[in-house]
């Protein structure tokens, strides 16, 4: 009796465990993400100091100045936004990107990180083409598979065999990762989107597409 009873109470609470689970993960994810932002940009960090000093400029106020510059940070960039949608900063900015690209491994990282904004942002065939959702299949067919991006569809020939270059992501950042290159028939296409990608590495794993394929 007392058995049966132990094991309904059980049951009954791993129910409720299970129904709360993923408000839980988000709440814990949505926090993780606060204090990392917070870390790198709150008011006691470098970032949160330079914001200050900034803010400082406007108002008079120390308790107000961290707000004031984020303000004006976010102006700056919304006034940004209206010149190059009106194209006036293009050529600048295509310049200023071409020096950056020049400088030994800040132009790899700046390079690396304009390509995900690209994909966060709307896309274009382009885009899509040259950084897409792949399987990784280590040992070939039937082995451990990995989703991952594969950064361009050409073929790199090392030694005379045929490579993909791919980027495994690492959870829940996905713009982590490592750079890999894996033989060509280790590789195949994903039937998922940027978006789903990340949102499962964000996740941790939680938020399973409703259906994965493989080309």
């Amino acid at each position: 009796m007392f058995r049966r009873a132990f094991k309904s109470l059980a049951g009954t609470l791993l129910a409720g465990v299970l129904a709360f689970l993923p408000l839980l993960l988000t709440a814990l994810l949505v926090i993780w993400a606060g204090e990392t932002l917070h870390g790198h940009i709150g008011p006691g960090s470098m970032v949160g100091d330079w914001l200050r000093r900034l803010g400082l400029s406007v108002v008079t106020s120390e308790a107000f100045a961290y707000g004031a510059g984020i303000a004006l940070l976010l102006g700056a960039f919304w006034f940004t936004g209206l010149l190059v949608r009106a194209s006036l900063l293009h050529c600048a900015f295509g310049l200023l990107e071409r020096l950056v690209l020049k400088i030994p491994l800040v132009g790899t990282i700046y390079g690396l990180a304009g390509r995900f904004a690209k994909l966060l942002g709307p896309q274009k065939a382009g885009d899509l083409q040259a950084m897409t959702p792949v399987w990784c299949l280590f040992g070939g067919q039937g082995g451990t598979a990995v989703l991952a991006l594969m950064t361009s569809p050409e073929v790199v020939v090392i030694e005379g065999a045929r490579y993909r270059p791919v980027l495994m992501p690492s959870a829940p950042v996905p713009v982590g990762g490592g750079l890999l290159f894996l033989p060509e028939d280790w590789v195949r296409q994903a039937g998922l989107g940027i978006d789903e990608l990340t949102s499962l590495y964000v996740s941790m794993g939680v938020a399973l597409p409703r259906k994965l394929t493989m080309g």
